[in-house]
């Protein structure tokens, strides 16, 4: 479990001549960081979701964005399997616990939540996950030594700068993917539970997963299949929904690409996700879906475009 964080949100139509700044490129402005970032560019209206230090909200994306105190809960590791999504439907459906926006790292599968149930929301994951007997608590209290304390003062552990060249362990390439899209509503995310827990018994795994739900219950969970075999081979996800959710609120894309990149103290530093999508938006690569979880980078890019998409993101980021 997070501390407390703002949960700032926006909306924007798609259109050949879009004009309007993106929230992640008002943060970056600001000098904001940004602790989570889910981004759906699928939909329309173009969704983003991001948390930010409480106080940096207002100023960086003006009070309309803010929704207000929220925190983030995160299972991990998720070893990329569906059923671990499968539980986030599970606990949290059945109990009617509100959350907003899901999205997962190379190690974490990541929630945000209202503050005010992030304990209860908590609290219902782990009733279907099996902790180690010396977990600790699931809010880690930071404690700093006797020095720090005489001095009244935090250790420097936020870099607050962003280096002209960005330094990363490595951009991954993940190739053949098949991206499963489903909208759904509240009550339906046990039905969803069940689709994802059919795609594990069929030993799928998942390259990326995300999901966004507005306060009125409508949603979108996305999953990106990492089959190890021909997409048109991969297990189906329509196998295993009702019709109401196969007829007309599941789309299918084959071969879709992913980028996937971390770096030293990326979820602590501002500018990350702005230099990257515009790296690609400025080569003309189209996104998707991304996600920044952690120190995590994943942009999901339509066939063919993820090898160009390291050279254009190779003008900003170093890699080793």
């Amino acid at each position: 479990m997070s501390g407390r964080f703002a949960r700032l949100y926006q909306e924007s139509e798609a259109s050949v001549n879009h004009e309007s700044v993106y929230l992640y490129q008002k943060l970056a402005a600001d000098r904001v960081n940004i602790v989570f970032l889910s981004l759906d560019f699928l939909r329309n209206p173009r969704q983003i979701t991001c948390m930010v230090a409480p106080g940096a909200a207002p100023a960086a994306a003006g009070q309309d964005h803010d929704q207000g105190a929220a925190g983030l809960v995160s299972l991990f590791p998720h070893r990329f399997d569906p059923a671990v999504m499968a539980v986030v439907f599970t606990a949290l459906g059945q109990r009617q616990i509100p959350w907003y926006a899901v999205a997962s790292s190379g190690s974490m599968l990541t929630v945000v939540t209202d503050f005010a149930v992030q304990q209860q929301a908590a609290e219902a994951l782990a009733e279907y996950v099996q902790l180690p007997s010396g977990h600790g608590p699931l809010r880690v209290q930071q404690d700093y030594d006797d020095i720090s304390r005489r001095l009244k003062s935090a250790p420097e552990t936020v870099a607050q700068y962003v280096e002209a060249r960005i330094r990363t362990y490595g951009i991954a390439v993940k190739t053949g993917l098949k991206l499963c899209r489903v909208q759904f509503y509240s009550h339906e995310q046990v039905l969803l539970a069940r689709a994802l827990e059919g795609l594990a018994g069929e030993k799928a795994g998942f390259a990326y997963i995300c999901a966004n739900r507005a306060p009125d219950g409508h949603g979108y969970v996305a999953v990106v299949l990492d089959p190890g075999q021909p997409p048109a081979d991969a297990p189906d996800i329509a196998a295993y929904l009702p019709p109401a959710l196969c007829s007309s609120r599941l789309e299918i894309r084959e071969n879709v690409e992913m980028l996937c990149f971390h770096g030293p103290h990326f979820g602590d530093r501002y500018g990350i996700a702005d230099k990257a999508l515009n790296c690609l938006e400025n080569a003309g690569i189209p996104v998707w879906l991304a996600g920044c979880v952690g120190a995590t980078v994943s942009i999901i890019v339509p066939p063919g475009m993820a090898e160009p998409g390291v050279e254009a993101l190779s003008t900003t980021f170093d890699r080793p």
